[in-house]
């Protein structure tokens, strides 16, 4: 029932229904919390920052993210890891912080070829999307270096680099 409820979500948040995702996700994640499955909760925070990130709130889609990014590093699921690390970045850019979304964004692509997991075409369209203009509006030796710093972190460095990040908002 709780991933049915997870994919009407989907569902919805693909139409625009806002409301309506907001209500099946919260029920998908109640459901998944009430029998102690971390694999669908750290999804359903996920979604919850899809859809936050989507509805104009970024702070709240970060604080989703993150609670998500902690249960994918406990349960080790690295293609979560690397999803939302992407989607915070998208978030990092949004908030006008290019350096945070670049070292995000180079992280998650490095994490993606040391498990030779390239992104979707889909995934990719909507990085590149975010990132255009964060990348446009910096010079190319910062863009570089934060792309660079991001591409060589540790699972380690990038939760603590994301925990350190929400400091400096």
């Amino acid at each position: 029932m709780a991933s049915a409820l997870n994919g009407l979500g989907d569902v919805a948040l693909a139409e625009g229904d806002y409301s309506r995702a907001r209500r099946l996700f919260n029920d998908s994640l109640t459901r998944f919390q009430q029998i102690k499955d971390d694999w669908g909760v750290a999804g359903g925070l996920r979604d919850l920052g899809d859809l936050a990130r989507h509805s104009g709130d970024h702070p709240g889609a970060c604080g989703y993210y993150k609670q998500a990014l902690g249960l994918f590093r406990r349960l080790d699921h690295r293609r979560g890891i690397v999803r939302v690390l992407e989607h915070l970045a998208c978030c990092a850019a949004l908030e006008a912080r290019p350096d945070c979304a670049l070292t995000l964004a180079g992280a998650a692509a490095g994490m993606r070829e040391k498990l030779g997991m390239p992104p979707s075409a889909a995934e990719q369209k909507e990085l590149d999307q975010m990132l255009r203009d964060t990348r446009d509006n910096l010079a190319e030796a910062e863009r570089n270096k934060s792309w660079a710093e991001g591409h060589v972190m540790s699972i380690d460095n990038v939760l603590e680099y994301v925990l350190g990040a929400e400091h400096k908002n």
